[in-house]
Order: C-alpha cells, then sequence, then structure tokens
C-alpha cells in the first residue's frame, strides 16, 4: 500500500526511491507533500535522497498509464508534478530552471515538458525571461514533436507580448503553422510589433513577418454549416474528435485549434 511508503522513504537509496516514484504520485495530496519531506530533506544527518531537481526530473519519467494499468494516470502525475510547482520551500526559482536546463537536453524531450513549462509561465512569472530563451533554444526539437509544438504555441501566446520577439525570429514555415493557432488581434498585434521603430529585426524578416500574418488574418472564419450539413457531419465528427483526443492526451495540451487550454 502506497499510503505506507513515506515513513520509510528516508532510509531508502536513491535508486530504490525511483522505483517508488510511481507508487507515490498515486497519494493523495497531503501524504504526496509528506513523501517530498522525506525525499528532500536530511534526514539523521544523512544527504538528502534528491534535490528538487533531481525529484521533478524523475518524476517527468515516470511511465504514464494510457487505460487500467498499475502506472499512475496522466492526471496523477501532472497532479505531482504541480504540487511541486506549487511548493516553493523546495521548488524555487533555481530549482525551476535547472529542471527545464536539465530536461531541455533530453531526447525526446519528456511528455509533459511543454505542459510543465506553460505551468512555470504561470505559477512562477519572474522566470519569464528564462523561459523566453528557453523556448529560443528548442524550437528546433519541438517543431518536429506535434504535442510539443502544440504546448510551444500556446506558450508564446500566453507570454504575448513578451514573445514576439521569439515569434517574429521564427521561419516562414514555423511562423505560418504557429499563426494558425493563434488568435486575429495578437496577430495584428505581431504585426504592429514588427512594424514599429523599436523593432530590431532586419527589414526582410519584418516583411516576412508581415507577409505571414496578413495571409493569416486574411483568412475569413469559417462558415457555420447548415442544420443539414451539421447533421450529415456529425458522425465523422465524433470520429475525429476522438482520434485528436487520444492524440493531445499525452502532454495534457488541449488542441482546440486555439491553443489557449491546460488541462
Amino acid at each position: 500500500d502506497a499510503r505506507f511508503l513515506p515513513p520509510a522513504l528516508g532510509g531508502l537509496p536513491r535508486e530504490d526511491a525511483v522505483s517508488f516514484l510511481p507508487q507515490l504520485v498515486t497519494l493523495e495530496s497531503r501524504a504526496f507533500l509528506a513523501a517530498l519531506s522525506r525525499l528532500l530533506e536530511r534526514r539523521q544527518g544523512r544527504e538528502a535522497l534528491f534535490t528538487p531537481a533531481q525529484l521533478l526530473v524523475a518524476i517527468h519519467g515516470i511511465e504514464i498509464s494510457a487505460g487500467p494499468s498499475p502506472t499512475p494516470s496522466l492526471d496523477q502525475v501532472k497532479a505531482a508534478i504541480q504540487a511541486c510547482l506549487n511548493n516553493r520551500r523546495y521548488f524555487g526559482k533555481e530549482a525551476l530552471a535547472l529542471t527545464l536546463e536539465n530536461m531541455k537536453q533530453m531526447t525526446p524531450l519528456p511528455k509533459l515538458f511543454m505542459w510543465t513549462v506553460i505551468c512555470m509561465s504561470r505559477t512562477a512569472s519572474e522566470l519569464g525571461p528564462f523561459i523566453l530563451g528557453l523556448l529560443r533554444e528548442i524550437t528546433p526539437k519541438v517543431w518536429g514533436a506535434r504535442e510539443q509544438w502544440q504546448g510551444f504555441v500556446m506558450c508564446c501566446k500566453l507570454m504575448a507580448p513578451a514573445s514576439f520577439p521569439l515569434l517574429a525570429e521564427l521561419s516562414p514555415e514555423m511562423l505560418a503553422a504557429a499563426a494558425k493557432r493563434l488568435p486575429r488581434p495578437l496577430l495584428l498585434n505581431l504585426k504592429a510589433f514588427a512594424t514599429g521603430e523599436r523593432c530590431q529585426l532586419a527589414e526582410m524578416q519584418r516583411r516576412r513577418v508581415v507577409e505571414v500574418v496578413d495571409a493569416a488574418a486574411a483568412k475569413p472564419p469559417a462558415p457555420k454549416p447548415t442544420a443539414e450539413a451539421a447533421a450529415a457531419a456529425a458522425p465523422a465528427a465524433t470520429t475525429a474528435a476522438a482520434t485528436t483526443s487520444g492524440a493531445t492526451e499525452g502532454s495534457g495540451v488541449v488542441d482546440n485549434g486555439t491553443d489557449d487550454e491546460v488541462e
């Protein structure tokens, strides 16, 4: 029973403690926080089993179950990560930054990497400049990973207008893909940034941003289907929705076309 694990954690070697993490993240909130203290604090003169960054990275490495299984669910792992992010006693600015630094070097990136970046951008605003620098570094890495790319675009949206220089530096292909997932008002503000006096982009880059934004913003919204068309499309829509849900579930990013939600 995982409820009996926290008191025993202090006497375990780190390798054994890591093997128990999947069980620990299934604990209710109070018991999980008790386990955190056992893992992160010195006991009887012994070094702590983990530094905060080591523990948070290890939680991201937990195998996630897609159905009935002994392994924890996506929601349980996300709840454990969120509990860590909310516990600023252990997980301060330096620990959070080090966590992202360590994870960005992994190939592939952990499933919940961008979900965690988004959460940090909301709960630790002092990390804003660091996160923008991180996004710039990992752009090529997330471009080829659909779920991570969705999270990248969502993070840029949430951090606008501070993210405008980053968006403006994207390749034409990347910027066009991002523009499809950004709301029109934000795109127009991005265009204003690119054409403004304070923008330090080269003239060619400015024109490229304007062209991409104009093309994306000019597209009319999809027409509302008639009642007959909606009824005919219902079965196909149900199938498509199920497929999309399965594709995005692993990252926790809701794919609703505008990337404005994180579960």
